[in-house]
């Protein structure tokens, strides 16, 4: 079958939903493109929609792909493909049922349950998308997007994706992994697995780890390349930051134009508190937590919860029950076969 894709949507993410829907038609039906097409799709930004909503309409030979924003147009490409039978995963994408054009699905509209629908990756651990080759963190974004994610959060620890001050001092990013490293083991077997060779972590950045600046400068070349990805795939994108409470205003305020300067992709800077709530040096004791919780949510609430957790057998902020240890391990996975 010969198609045609008229585009009227000028932006990146448009173009973008083009060039997937030309990819996919061609991967899974042998369509050739060009003029005299016995079919006709044409991709459009309509603003009557909410910008999260999207659909499609036949008019005789043409299917007009529509959306309330690029992101929901992409979207919809998406969708229609998804009906037509590609399964969309991380790992890729398969054939659900024969690909059949002649059998396009009728006339439909879709409002998601959801107007931001996306992850949130605390990009700090060298097994995840952290320590990706830049090519394979780029492709497993494109692949969320193919799922129907319109979003993605991104949280950089200090030091790890931006830089920050402790008093005169300038700590710069890429200090990967709260500035720790990570040992390939010498086994032959993982070194044929693997792309790092002494430590884990991004490829790239292993031959340059004893160099600060260069690790710098390769650190947010790394996630400004993902971002860029993100957003041509019609991501909102949130980039998340911690601040310390004993970090002087002035300093925050350094870090947070820093961030801005060296970000412009994101859509939402967000200032979030360090994970655990800080310094826990000096922990709760048990009485202390409930009595916090019964402030902070009042008592029914609070009695609500701690008596749920005493219901199921665990005693809030105590200690670990001794049946606990009793218990036999857990199965074998098959997760690394």
């Amino acid at each position: 079958m010969t198609v045609q894709i008229c585009r009227a949507a000028t932006g990146p993410t448009a173009c973008y939903a083009e060039r997937e829907l030309k990819r996919y038609l061609r991967k899974y039906s042998g369509a050739a493109f060009g003029e005299g097409a016995e079919l006709t799709f044409r991709l459009e930004v309509d603003e009557s929609l909410p910008a999260h909503c999207y659909g499609w309409r036949w008019e005789e030979s043409s299917l007009t792909l529509r959306g309330g924003s690029e992101s929901a147009l992409l979207c919809c490409v998406y969708q229609l493909l998804s009906q037509l039978g590609v399964c969309f995963s991380t790992e890729g994408d398969f054939l659900k049922k024969p690909f059949a054009l002649g059998s396009l699905p009728e006339s439909q509209d879709f409002s998601p349950y959801c107007r931001y629908r996306g992850v949130r990756q605390h990009i700090n651990f060298p097994m995840d998308i952290s320590a990706y080759p830049l090519r394979e963190a780029k492709e497993y974004i494109r692949r969320l997007a193919r799922m129907g994610m319109n979003a993605i959060t991104f949280h950089s620890y200090n030091g790890q994706w931006h830089p920050y001050h402790k008093g005169e001092e300038r700590v710069p990013a890429g200090h990967f992994f709260y500035g720790q490293r990570h040992a390939v083991p010498a086994d032959p077997e993982l070194a044929a697995a693997v792309d790092n060779r002494r430590a884990y972590c991004i490829p790239e950045v292993e031959a340059i780890l004893e160099e600060p600046d260069k690790r710098e400068r390769f650190a947010v070349y790394w996630l400004g390349q993902v971002m860029d990805t993100a957003k041509e795939a019609g991501m909102r994108l949130t980039l998340s930051v911690e601040c310390q409470e004993s970090t002087p205003l002035e300093e925050e305020k350094s870090m947070v134009r820093e961030v801005l300067a060296l970000y412009p992709q994101i859509d939402v800077l967000e200032l979030i508190t360090p994970e655990g709530g800080g310094d826990n040096s000096q922990p709760l004791s048990s009485s202390e937590a409930a009595a916090l919780c019964r402030e902070l949510f009042g008592g029914e609430a609070a009695e609500a919860a701690l008596q749920s957790l005493r219901q199921k057998g665990r005693e809030p902020w105590g200690e670990v029950p001794s049946t606990a240890l009793d218990a036999p391990p857990p199965p074998d996975t098959a997760f690394f076969s």
